[in-house]
């Protein structure tokens, strides 16, 4: 492995410390854990393509249990980061909902970590944003694979 290989994956593994450690912060601030944190993205998300998940849907896309959803949403509810409300489509379900105040916490989160990620893309020339552009879908394809030999 030649010396600039070898700076690329440090600054790749520094960069992935640095984002767990800003995850950690944001659900030490919230009182939550890390899937609780990413419950509360996925529900964020939700909201900005203006759709509502329902706990199944939580659960499909962490991959665990609806019993092991059920109790990830039960924590977050007793912290008042979540809110259960009935499906207006389908009587039978509910839908999750962020809490106004946890949202906000995370929002500033996302908001400034994309604020930066967005000045650093920026600042790219249009002919290193094209590698990085292949680099980056090669890493998640990458990672994708391993996800797919581990189910």
């Amino acid at each position: 492995m030649n010396d600039d290989t070898g700076q690329v994956r440090a600054a790749l593994a520094a960069y992935r410390a640095a984002a767990v450690a800003a995850d950690r912060a944001v659900s030490d601030t919230l009182g939550v854990g890390q899937n609780d944190l990413a419950v509360v993205r996925l529900l964020l998300d939700a909201e900005g393509r203006e759709q509502t998940l329902t706990p199944r849907d939580v659960a499909l896309a962490l991959g665990i249990s609806t019993a092991s959803t059920t109790a990830l949403i039960d924590r977050l509810e007793s912290a008042g980061v979540v809110a259960r409300e009935p499906n207006p489509r389908d009587r039978r379900s509910l839908i999750l909902r962020a809490r106004a105040d946890a949202a906000s916490a995370v929002r500033a989160h996302v908001f400034a970590s994309v604020d930066a990620e967005r000045a650093v893309v920026d600042a790219l020339s249009p002919e290193h944003r094209e590698v990085l552009l292949r680099a980056l879908g090669d890493l998640t394809a990458a990672a994708d694979d391993v996800v797919r030999r581990h189910r």
